[in-house]
């Protein structure tokens, strides 16, 4: 049995459809006990790293980021049993826009994309697989994944603000208190932020391509969506584009 605390980032008042798949996953695994953390913020990046913090002084053995507008499948919960093994364990989402691509996503390989990435077009129909990066709203994490993160990263991000102090001062503020969980910068969502933060600290993400979730829309996006597009050949490659 495993306690685990849900974390919920919103700007408004979570949708009942979101409680009701939540609720549902419970039932489906009684063996574990789940406490809910709500953050109501405009600022997501605050709003992950208060329940971050929350998720931790409460010693919860497994921390859930759901976005409130993610539904999660009733099965979604093995998440929880593979994070404790693995560390971190994503659930899979699509993009509410067309071609409403899986937000999961490979490292761009052209120097001329250094630092970006690419969805993924083709990838498993089951299992577990080791990816490069994905969206935050279904992650389960096990807590001393964000200990590790503090202990890496903390020390680098200080030593490099000591560096840039004398040219750079306000440069070296913002460096020196650079989150080691999530950040929202200008070009890079607090999604890859974290994900890169893991992957350079020496840790695996994994996704549980068996967990599919919808995202909440006008209708709501789910995988067949993209896979008609992509099926009838009606999706550019991202990679090509630029050839």
């Amino acid at each position: 049995m495993a306690s685990v605390a849900i974390c919920t980032p919103h700007g408004s008042l979570a949708v009942p459809d979101y409680y009701r798949c939540v609720m549902a996953m419970q039932h489906q695994f009684p063996q574990h006990s789940f406490m809910h953390v709500e953050v109501d913020s405009v600022v997501i990046s605050k709003a992950r790293n208060t329940l971050v913090s929350a998720g931790l002084s409460v010693t919860a053995d497994v921390l859930w980021m759901i976005d409130d507008d993610t539904l999660i499948p009733p099965d979604a919960g093995v998440l929880v049993d593979q994070a404790l093994q693995l560390g971190v364990v994503s659930g899979v989402y699509f993009n509410r826009r067309p071609p409403f691509t899986p937000q999961v996503y490979k490292v761009a390989e052209e120097p001329e994309f250094l630092g970006a990435y690419w969805p993924l077009l083709e990838y498993p129909k089951t299992g577990l697989r080791k990816e490069d990066a994905f969206g935050a709203g279904c992650i389960c994490f096990r807590p001393d994944v964000f200990r590790k993160l503090t202990e890496y990263w903390t020390p680098i991000f200080k030593e490099a603000g000591g560096l840039l102090e004398k040219s750079f001062p306000s440069v070296a503020r913002i460096v020196t208190n650079l989150s080691p969980w999530f950040e929202f910068l200008e070009r890079k969502g607090e999604d890859m932020y974290i994900c890169e933060r893991i992957r350079e600290a020496g840790m695996d993400l994994w996704v549980n391509w068996d967990v599919k979730c919808a995202h909440r829309a006008s209708v709501d996006i789910a995988e067949e969506h993209f896979t008609f597009l992509r099926d009838n050949n009606r999706i550019v490659k991202l990679e090509t584009m630029h050839e």
